[in-house]
């Protein structure tokens, strides 16, 4: 999701230029399947009818944290249950509980996620769980992003290749999109969102950040990206408590299929950032990475807006070159300037626990300043100090650097210019975000590349 906040350049003659600039939100996901079960009869003796399946919700948990956790639900007597590991002491409304021939199941919803445990019973006689189609008797939790775990053949698992799973990744998004009178989006060639993947995976953490201490946009340019890019990320965690778990657990498709569901229908949460994410109509390409062992699943959506067709874009001494053609219906606006610090290696640690790593969303960094079209003669840009423009923001009055710069393309809708950049050369990255305007008066981002890896 973006948001936007505006603020104005006032030129002479009333001439306003509108800049927006955007906070790239894109929230973890948290997203829980419903899991049918069949009835079986509760160990205080209430009888339940005999259906196929019952999922029972609006409850209530009590866990002690020594194991025993008391689960009531509407119109039944309270369930008895314990696990082990215990759940640490808490109480939680808005539980649904969900049985299946003596297994049980509860599910529900924190502030940072969903959480979903297997339980038995307190009777020492009832036979022990079997979860989530595991043909172990061990006791499987998900957490995090919460998936149903369906256990498939390790051959079949090791037959799969990503190529595979990238294609169908591409159906399922390309699915939703058409379903939503979007045009559908490309398989980009870029590694990216396989670099983050595989990043996560490898050290164990979950964050827009990755372990070099960048956002998803400087990798992006790192390994050659030019258009613009947004992030979406997505984890589903089993844990078990013993060594008999089963390898190669997760069936990637249905887990690629449920985070992508998941994004699309499950996230109030996130303001739905996810899916506005998946539904911009600008958006051209999309990577994606797919990283998993037994343990954990990572997906990562990587949408792209390339816009432009850029024939050139490097730093020539001071200054920044950009020759490149804007499709018809666009035009040229402004490019914006963001800085974020020095990078400096993460560990899983940090990355999880610390903030801005582990808040869920990512920004674009200090707006520190703004490249615009030399304006009309007789016409300025008003001053808070030399080569310094105030910008009226929701937030109050910002005085930030500005340059200006003239398009010498003698091309129909092209563009070729050479803006200064010396003002943004100081330590740190420093990320352009360039804009162009529609012709209903959106504002579009065409490129968010850092000029620390041009």
């Amino acid at each position: 999701m973006k948001h936007l906040f505006q603020f104005a350049i006032f030129i002479s003659c009333a001439l306003a230029v509108t800049v927006s600039v955007v906070f790239i939100n894109q929230s973890i996901l948290a997203h829980s399947n419903e899991i049918t079960a069949t009835v079986p009869q509760p160990n205080n003796g209430t009888s339940i009818p005999n259906e196929s399946h019952l999922v029972l919700t609006e409850c209530t948990a009590d866990s002690d944290g020594t194991g025993k956790t008391d689960v009531n639900c509407p119109n039944y007597d309270t369930f008895h249950l314990s696990r082990d590991p215990p759940i640490k002491a808490s109480k939680w409304t808005g539980v649904q509980l969900t049985i299946d021939n003596g297994q049980y199941s509860i599910q529900y919803t924190t502030p940072t996620g969903t959480n979903q445990y297997s339980l038995i019973t307190n009777d020492t006689s009832s036979t022990q769980v079997k979860v989530f189609n595991s043909a172990s008797n061990d006791i499987r939790q998900i957490i995090g992003n919460i998936f149903p775990t369906k256990t498939q053949n390790p051959t079949s698992s090791l037959s799969v290749t990503k190529a595979d799973l990238y294609q169908y990744a591409l159906k399922v998004v390309n699915r939703d999109r058409i379903d939503h009178g979007l045009h559908p989006v490309v398989l980009s060639q870029m590694s990216s969102a396989q670099n983050h993947a595989d990043d996560m995976l490898s050290i164990g953490y979950f964050s827009h950040w990755n372990s070099n201490g960048v956002k998803p946009y400087v990798t992006y340019t790192k390994l050659g990206g030019r258009g613009d890019v947004d992030e979406n990320i997505s984890i589903t965690t089993s844990y078990c408590p013993s060594s008999k778990c089963i390898p190669y657990s997760f069936d990637p498709f249905k887990q690629i299929n449920d985070s992508e569901y998941g994004m699309m229908y499950n996230d109030a949460r996130s303001n739905w950032g996810h899916r506005d994410n998946i539904l911009n109509p600008e958006h051209t390409d999309v990577s994606f990475g797919i990283a998993y062992d037994d343990e954990k699943f990572y997906f990562v959506e990587h949408f792209e807006n390339n816009i432009v067709k850029w024939q050139t874009m490097k730093i020539e001494g001071n200054q920044l070159h950009l020759v490149g053609q804007i499709p018809a219906g666009y035009s040229l606006y402004q490019i914006e300037v963001f800085e974020d610090p020095p990078p400096t290696p993460l560990t899983s640690k940090e990355l999880d626990g610390k903030l801005p790593y582990n808040a869920g969303y990512y920004e674009q960094g200090d707006f520190v300043g703004v490249m615009l079209p030399r304006p009309a003669e007789g016409a300025h840009y008003p001053e808070c100090a030399q080569g310094m423009a105030i910008l009226d923001t929701t937030k109050g009055e910002k005085c930030v650097d500005y340059v200006t710069f003239t398009n010498i393309s003698t091309e129909l809708k092209g563009i070729d210019i050479s803006p200064n950049i010396s003002k943004w050369m100081d330590p740190g990255l420093h990320t352009i975000y360039f804009s162009l305007k529609k012709q209903n008066g959106e504002q579009v981002y065409a490129s968010s590349v850092t000029l620390e890896y041009l």
